[in-house]
């Protein structure tokens, strides 16, 4: 947790001044009864009316006095508390956007809602009521005690004796709902899985008329969190009862020893009063205490579950010492191997053994770590890719080509090194991708994933992601991001502190040095363009149409009324073969040394398809293409072709070779051309 706190150095101010003003205004509180007991004897007893008007006249300005304390103290502690869960959201969203797909597989992306949502929430009450509570309640508490025993030592005795008792109904109830607490948010993560799931395969769900089946599963998901809640919720709710009965009968007890010290003459009326408010004063504090504690154990649960997520290792780190290969050799993989679970074991037991070691005296550890291990290696069923050896030259298209499950994309995915061989080695340019630093590694590679993603936003905000930060405005934010903070500025006054300029360039025009850096052989993209004939694009739009034009999706975008026409998030207002065609161009507008094509013209018909491909020959930078695709006329003409089979390379070469050397390769051409193969 100390990690956590870290964001809360900047509210230093206001997590002091809360607490002291809510001191403060429990320190007023204290002397009430003291007031009325006196309003009660010396005003009522006495009949001095002129006594009861001041003491009324110090009543109402007690209260106000304290009100406005407590409501500056709570101005104060919110303050803290919003602030604080901001940072937090912000550097756990940012650490989150680094982790490897490795990362991401193992621990699922509902649990990573949860943490940014709920737990961020809960954190953010537990750290308000903290600031508020956790010292005025003791204070008062311990303070009517001291002030009862001022008024009589011996009725005050009834305050020693259920002061304790009451302690141990709240901390009993505490400790026995502390790893409930933890129970309930991991049946919430579950529940937001199936509810991820259903939302994502709507369509698929609707295609197999399964929605009665996952109405069913969603109800048993539901209905264990809502019982794991009931019962968390029936033993908290012991806590006010129980509390009642015994101040209850404390009260009693008080008024019995008051009434007979009365009789006496040992006490006054008002005094026996006096005492009477500070028992309910510390009825009352100790119920806040409770909800308080309750709230807190959330509050560190949820925390805790926070600083699991940010122990995590990031993004890999650049390795030195690793040996290089032939430089002259755009990709090269070396007898590569790689197994999803098995690359992730190492981490994943490391990671449990220190978050079960942060408290190993927890009552639940082992559940709070259970959600963070997600696939673990003993269901490994063997390795997605072993021995892989190929090597692609400058300007060469690779085909990669396989029957479902051999590879295809966890052969491509290592070159980015979104996911490290566990054995052998990838190289570009020579040189293994474990010592590249990842941001240079792939600003090389333009990749099109098999789903085609695109997001909310213009034509030309979408394209954009594909060129460099310094290029849009000099900043380190790339369009769409600019326009997204320009939103936030617009609707919420937090935006202020973004530092973005208060509008978005409709049309970003590229300077001589901007092309420079763009274009040189000296900038980010080294060398990619040097030799080529064609002289730059003069500015944005001229670079984004080459792409589009590239692509085959002009039509896309003078259908939507140009650069500047609306997509919706995810891409909802296009066909799946437009959605395609337009990550293709964003991939191609950043003009990569490599670029990946993951079966991204799957939604294309065999025209386009084909265009596609011949616009891609053509491109004057002669970028290397890994070309992965299920069916063989997308890569007959590729300069080589690997052919995949349950992890394995069972055929190199060309289309006219593999059809004689690859059994594999021949039947995958034969179902799709049979007609062609019986002639």
């Amino acid at each position: 947790m100390r990690k956590l706190f870290s964001y809360l150095k900047s509210y230093r101010k206001e997590c002091v001044l809360g607490p002291l003003l809510k001191l403060a205004e429990a320190t007023l509180e204290l002397f009430i009864p003291m007031i009325v007991a006196s309003v009660i004897d010396r005003g009522i007893g006495g009949g001095d009316r002129g006594h009861i008007v001041r003491m009324g006249l110090l009543l109402a300005g007690l209260g106000l006095l304290g009100l406005g304390f407590s409501v500056t103290a709570q101005y104060f502690s919110a303050r803290a508390a919003v602030g604080f869960v901001t940072k937090l959201r912000h550097a756990l969203y940012a650490h989150i956007q680094r982790f490897p797909y490795a990362t991401l597989d193992r621990i699922g992306i509902p649990t990573l809602i949860t943490r940014m949502s709920s737990d961020m929430n809960q954190v953010q009450t537990g750290l308000n009521l903290t600031l508020r509570l956790l010292l005025r309640s003791p204070f008062v508490v311990f303070g009517a005690m001291v002030m009862a025993f001022t008024i009589d030592a011996s009725a005050a005795l009834w305050f020693a004796a259920v002061i304790p008792v009451l302690a141990a109904v709240v901390f009993g109830v505490m400790l026995l709902t502390m790893p409930m607490y933890k129970r309930v948010q991991e049946r919430l993560d579950r529940v937001l899985g199936t509810t991820r799931e259903n939302l994502n395969g709507v369509r698929v769900l609707r295609a197999f008329r399964k929605e009665e089946a996952e109405c069913r599963s969603f109800a048993e998901q539901n209905a264990a969190l809502t019982a794991a809640q009931q019962r968390v919720g029936r033993l908290s709710a012991l806590m006010n009862p129980l509390t009642y009965v015994i101040i209850n009968a404390a009260v009693i007890g008080l008024i019995h020893t008051g009434a007979l010290r009365v009789q006496g003459g040992i006490l006054t009326q008002g005094a026996v009063v006096a005492l009477y408010n500070y028992m309910s004063q510390i009825l009352v504090e100790l119920i806040k205490l409770a909800n308080l504690i309750i709230n807190i154990t959330k509050s560190l649960a949820c925390g805790k579950r926070i600083q699991s997520v940010l122990d995590m290792e990031d993004e890999e780190k650049a390795q030195s010492g690793l040996p290089g290969g032939d430089p002259a050799v755009r990709v090269e993989f070396d007898n590569a191997a790689f197994s999803y679970y098995a690359a992730a074991e190492s981490d994943s037991v490391r990671r449990d053994k220190q978050c079960l070691s942060a408290d190993p005296a927890a009552i639940g550890a082992d559940e709070q770590c259970s959600s963070l291990r997600g696939n673990s290696a003993e269901g490994a069923a063997g390795e997605a890719l072993s021995g892989v050896t190929l090597r692609a030259m400058p300007g060469q298209v690779i085909g990669v080509i396989g029957g479902t499950g051999s590879g295809k994309s966890t052969l491509v995915n290592l070159i980015p090194r979104f996911y490290e061989a566990t054995r052998g080695r990838v190289l570009v340019d020579g040189i293994d991708v474990r010592a590249w630093e990842p941001a240079q590694l792939r600003a090389k590679i333009g990749l099109v994933p098999q789903k085609a993603v695109l997001f909310r936003g213009t034509i030309r905000e979408n394209l954009l992601w594909g060129l460099d930060s310094a290029l849009v405005g000099g900043g380190a934010l790339d369009a769409p991001q600019i326009s997204e903070r320009k939103k936030q500025n617009d609707s919420s006054a937090a935006g202020a502190d973004v530092g973005i300029g208060p509008s978005v360039p409709e049309r970003i025009v590229l300077n001589d040095a901007q092309r420079t850096v763009l274009y040189s052989a000296d900038g980010d993209n080294s060398a990619m363009h040097s030799g080529t004939e064609n002289p730059p694009p003069c500015d944005s739009d001229e670079l984004l149409m080459e792409a589009v034009t590239c692509a085959q999706a002009a039509d896309v975008v003078a259908a939507k009324g140009g650069l500047d026409g609306e997509i919706e998030q995810f891409g909802r207002n296009l066909s799946g073969g437009q959605r395609q065609r337009l990550t293709i161009a964003r991939a191609l507008v950043r003009r990569p040394e490599i670029l990946i094509l993951d079966d991204s013209s799957s939604a294309l018909d065999f025209a386009t398809d084909a265009a596609l491909r011949k616009a891609i020959r053509a491109l004057p930078d002669h970028p290397t293409v890994f070309l992965v695709a299920q069916r063989t006329s997308a890569v007959r003409n590729a300069d080589q072709i690997v052919v995949l089979d349950e992890g394995r390379v069972v055929g190199l070469g060309t289309h006219e070779q593999l059809l004689d050397t690859c059994p594999v390769y021949r039947e995958i051409h034969e179902s799709q051309f049979r007609r062609e193969a019986a002639l």
